[in-house]
C-alpha cells in the first residue's frame, strides 16, 4: 500500500487520474528517504520515481562530470564514497561545533568542515574542483529531483490523455471502415434485388411481349411458390450465400466496437 494511504501514480499505469492543471505537489524530505505527492481530483496520489519506486533516497553524488541524486546517487556510496552526500537533513539547524555534529562527522565518508560562522559545509571533488556546499544546498538538489517526478508525472498523464483520444479515434476509424466495408457488401446485394424486383414488376404489370398483367403492381410474398423462385434467383445472382456470412461478421466487428464508443 502507498504511504499515507495515497494513491499510487506509476508510469505505464493506467489508472493515473486525468491531469486538469489545478495539481499541488506535496514533498516530504526525510533524512534517509523523501516522498513526493500530488494533490489531484481530489484525492493523493503518491509518485514513484523513474526506479518504480515510491521513496527516492535522499542522496546527492558528485562525479567529476555530473551531478546525481536519488538513486543514481545511493548507487555511487561504494565506489565514490567521499563525494556521495546523505543524512544531510542531520546538519540542518545545526552549527558546526554542535555535539551531534561532531558526532555524526565521524560516522560519515564524506567530509565536513566549518566556515567562519561556524556553518557546516560539506566539501567535495566536483568536475576537477574542490567545491564547498551547505546542508541547504544539498537539500535543494534533493527537492530539485522531487519536483521533477512532478514534472514527469504531469507528462504522463498529458500523453496517457492523448493517447486516450488516439485509441477513441482508432476505434471510430475501425468503426468507419467497417461500416464502409459492410455498405460494399450489402450494395451489390440491394442492387440485385432491386433489378430483379424491377425485372418482375414489370413482368407482372405486362412486358413489350405481352406477357404478365397489372394486378395492384404487387410483388408475390415470400411464402408464395413464386416469391420463393424469386428469392432463389436473387441470391444465386447476388451470391447472397457467401455475402451475407462475410456481411454478418462484418456487422458484429462493427458494432462490437460501436458499443464501446456510447
Amino acid at each position: 500500500m502507498a504511504p499515507y494511504g495515497g494513491t499510487t501514480t506509476a508510469i505505464g499505469n493506467r489508472k493515473i487520474a486525468p491531469h486538469d492543471g489545478t495539481s499541488a505537489i506535496g514533498i516530504d524530505l526525510g533524512t534517509t528517504s523523501s516522498y513526493a505527492a500530488v494533490w489531484r481530483n481530489d484525492r493523493l496520489e503518491i509518485i514513484v520515481n523513474d526506479q518504480g519506486n515510491t521513496t527516492t533516497p535522499s542522496y546527492v553524488a558528485f562525479t567529476p562530470t555530473r551531478r546525481l541524486m536519488g538513486d543514481a546517487a545511493k548507487n555511487q556510496d561504494v565506489i565514490n564514497t567521499t563525494n556521495t552526500i546523505f543524512d544531510i537533513k542531520r546538519l540542518i539547524g545545526r552549527k558546526f561545533s554542535d555535539p551531534m555534529v561532531q558526532i555524526d562527522r565521524k560516522l560519515w565518508p564524506f567530509k565536513v568542515i566549518g566556515d567562519n560562522n561556524d556553518k557546516p559545509m560539506i566539501v567535495v571533488n566536483y568536475s576537477g574542483e574542490e567545491k564547498q556546499f551547505s546542508a541547504e544546498e544539498i537539500s535543494s538538489m534533493v527537492l530539485s529531483k522531487m519536483q521533477d517526478l512532478k514534472k514527469m508525472n504531469d507528462a504522463i498523464n498529458d500523453v496517457f490523455q492523448w493517447l486516450d483520444s488516439v485509441e477513441e479515434s482508432a476505434k471510430r476509424e475501425d468503426f468507419d471502415h467497417r461500416m464502409n466495408v459492410l455498405s460494399s457488401v450489402i450494395d451489390p446485394i440491394m442492387r440485385n434485388m432491386i433489378k430483379n424486383a424491377e425485372n418482375e414488376k414489370e413482368e407482372n404489370n405486362g412486358s413489350p411481349s405481352g406477357h404478365g398483367s397489372n394486378k395492384g403492381n404487387k410483388l408475390p410474398g415470400p411464402g408464395s411458390s413464386k416469391g420463393k423462385k424469386r428469392a432463389i434467383s436473387i441470391m444465386g445472382k447476388a451470391g447472397v450465400g457467401t455475402v451475407y456470412s462475410a456481411a454478418s461478421r462484418v456487422i458484429e466487428g462493427a458494432f462490437e466496437n460501436f458499443t464501446k464508443l456510447i
